[in-house]
């Protein structure tokens, strides 16, 4: 047990069958019904598209659950990303300008704004070779250890599937009619 006293266990308790739970499930709709969504347009709505008749109407329906995957699904994962893109470029800019005014006041000229845009490009740009080198090399301990601890993780996942998958199997045999 995780929690082994009886008021952290209350209040944890508490919390999770109150609000966490609500907000958990809320959360997660989203992925079960893009999956839903998905599974009912590459392979229920294929399978059922046998009559004449009916292959318009399924073909419009598995037209439409595409657009959702694609568009929908795609725009909310680039809203996502482009929302913290936007909030990156924000706090830095507001960081660049406090530095710069050097009067205080809050207000900058217009030699600060051109010496404020120039240090955010060179932020941008020192920010997007430090992403390019961490892609491409392995630095000096990080990025192997980082990928051993993957290595060990997916590892760790075959064996406990492959253990599942087993043990499914012996369960299978011994009830097998």
């Amino acid at each position: 047990s995780l929690v082994s006293h009886p008021t952290v266990a209350l209040l944890a308790d508490c919390l999770w069958s109150g609000v966490v739970v609500r907000h958990f499930i809320i959360s997660r709709m989203w992925n079960v019904i893009s999956l839903l969504v998905f599974i009912l347009s590459q392979e229920l709505l294929p399978s059922w598209n046998q009559g004449e008749e009916r292959s318009q109407f399924v073909g419009y329906l598995i037209f439409f659950c595409r657009v959702w995957n694609y568009i929908v699904g795609m725009g909310r994962l680039a809203t996502f990303h482009l929302y913290r893109i936007w909030v990156w470029c924000r706090n830095t800019m507001r960081r660049i300008i406090r530095e710069i005014d050097t009067d205080g006041n809050g207000e900058i000229d217009y030699e600060e704004m051109v010496e404020a845009l120039q240090k955010f490009k060179d932020t941008v740009i020192m920010e997007a070779k430090k992403a390019i080198k961490a892609l491409r090399e392995d630095g000096p301990g990080t990025m192997d250890e980082a990928k051993k601890a993957m290595a060990n993780r997916e590892k760790n996942m075959y064996n406990m599937i492959s253990f599942s998958l087993l043990l499914l199997l012996g369960v299978m045999c011994t009830h097998e009619p």
